[in-house]
């Protein structure tokens, strides 16, 4: 194809994008299988693109991932929405990811365990504002010694994370 005839053919492309989107909906409505085709296609490619440029460009995959954390903090609706979908969709996955975090963090868990099941049974009390900052609402309990599974902060989500120094505002 000649450059004059590439160059006409961009043209009709920008200035007709509706039609063209239009198009290719009623298309995809008719063609469900398809749909899914090229979203196996596109996520196999995005993860090879990804992994290539971890292996061969690292300043640049630090900037993917500094984008993508970005992106999931100002879209974090969008972002929580596409974690439940995916948690329901993959139960199995999500399991071992859940049991894998378990076995390589026992102390954490049991510690959080035990708080739970204390205040299951009213031997303790979640207090309702914040130990810090007095912030009333739903608080966390913080743990700075997993060894002392009892001994907890009381800590809102902002104090919480700058206890783990998410620094979040």
């Amino acid at each position: 194809m000649s450059e004059s005839r590439k160059e006409d053919k961009r043209r009709w492309q920008r200035e007709n994008k509706e039609k063209i989107y239009e198009y290719r909906r009623r298309y995809l409505e008719g063609h469900p299988e398809q749909v899914e085709k090229n979203r196996v296609a596109n996520r196999e490619r995005s993860l090879a693109r990804v992994k290539r440029i971890r292996e061969t460009n690292p300043e640049e995959y630090e900037r993917l991932l500094k984008y993508s954390r970005d992106w999931n903090k100002q879209n974090k609706d969008k972002h929580n929405l596409s974690s439940i979908r995916w948690r329901k969709k993959n139960p199995v996955k999500w399991a071992a990811i859940v049991s894998a975090w378990r076995n390589k963090n026992k102390e954490k868990y049991n510690a959080q365990r035990r708080v739970a099941r204390r205040i299951a049974s009213g031997k303790m009390i979640r207090p309702s504002e914040c130990s810090l900052c007095h912030l009333a609402g739903y608080v966390f309990a913080h743990h700075d010694d997993y060894n002392k599974p009892l001994d907890v902060i009381w800590l809102c989500s902002t104090c919480h994370h700058r206890r783990h120094g998410h620094n979040k505002d």
